[in-house]
């Protein structure tokens, strides 16, 4: 049995391939069933903006980026939500870059007003990184919503190389803020990042755990072309689902995605995903097509998950639901 407090039996069983690998798998599916049943939730998102005032290395959104910017009108968004509210979605995910403008801030903040006013039954997921104090006050008013703020990683070192704007004490702090506030947070890290070691990885294992979040993630890096990290390698695909099955066993209760980075690295990834413990997919339908090639996280010509998702879900012998997701017993 794997000592999930022992950092090197983490190491090793990040190495496992073959027969290991399908074990681990089928622990990761276990705990998830255990704890859900064989459930998992769909989402959408809407990608507002790609403003953002950061200087990440791996995202093609950074500051010094030449893309070409965009803000969703407040028509287009609410059109957006009508749309996805029609097709019956009811968690929507709120993604932009990372941008402190408080005029921009507010205007986000007035279309999210109007949309939770109109329609109750939605949760929301805000993406839209560090902001200050009474920006997630104003947010934490529209209601009992989530909000995502990844960590990418749990080295100091790693973290002020990969975002060199800001330092992990600053993110860590924001989450706990997020938490104080009574948010669901969601956090994750990136797996294969330029210069990461297992030993990071298994770290970030530990440090994902001891946060005890609703939400826990993990996206494998995928080099983008207008990055600082444009020439680096992606990462490696097993070594990313090995991680996400531990996450699973460290923290069986909490929502995982199978992200769509996962097919970038490996063809069938998201499949793969879920069959490694993960339970929430995110459909890639709430953005108007002229700006879905301009909010590049990855890369242009990313892969766009839509309604092909829930073959996958059921491929992978689970049951789709778009309301959210709760473990057995809190529902």
């Amino acid at each position: 049995m794997l000592n999930f407090s022992d950092r090197k039996e983490l190491i090793s069983a990040l190495s496992w391939r073959g027969d290991q690998q399908l074990e681990l798998f089928a622990a990761a599916r276990g705990a998830r069933d255990q704890a859900f049943g064989p459930r998992a939730e769909a989402r959408s998102v809407v990608e507002y903006a790609n403003l953002c005032d950061q200087e990440c290395r791996y995202c093609g959104m950074a500051r010094q980026s030449g893309i070409a910017r965009y803000v969703l009108s407040s028509e287009e968004f609410a059109h957006q939500i009508s749309q996805l509210y029609a097709a019956g979605r009811r968690v929507i995910m709120v993604q932009t870059g990372e941008c402190g403008s408080s005029p921009y801030f507010d205007r986000l903040l007035t279309d999210l007003s109007l949309a939770t006013v109109e329609y109750p039954e939605i949760t929301w997921v805000f993406a839209f990184g560090s902001l200050d104090w009474d920006k997630y006050e104003s947010l934490r008013r529209l209601g009992d919503h989530r909000y995502l703020l990844k960590i990418e990683s749990s080295s100091s070192e790693l973290y002020a190389r990969s975002k060199p704007s800001d330092t992990l004490e600053n993110r860590i702090e924001h989450l706990h803020l997020l938490q104080d506030l009574g948010f669901a947070v969601s956090t994750g890290n990136i797996t294969g990042l330029p210069g990461q070691t297992v030993d990071d990885l298994a770290g970030d294992l530990l440090f994902l755990k001891s946060l005890h979040v609703p939400m826990v993630s993990a996206a494998p890096f995928v080099p983008n072309d207008v990055s600082g990290y444009a020439h680096e390698p992606p990462a490696d695909a097993d070594l990313t689902l090995n991680f996400m099955a531990l996450l699973r066993l460290l923290c069986p209760g909490a929502l995982i995605p199978a992200t769509s980075a996962l097919e970038m690295v490996r063809p069938d990834g998201q499949y793969l995903g879920l069959m490694a413990g993960a339970n929430v997919v995110t459909l890639h339908d709430g953005t108007p097509a002229c700006q879905e090639e301009q909010f590049v996280l990855y890369r242009k010509g990313r892969y766009l998950p839509r309604e092909g998702l829930f073959q996958t879900l059921e491929r992978a012998g689970l049951t789709w639901q778009s309301t959210p997701l709760e473990p057995l017993g809190t529902e």
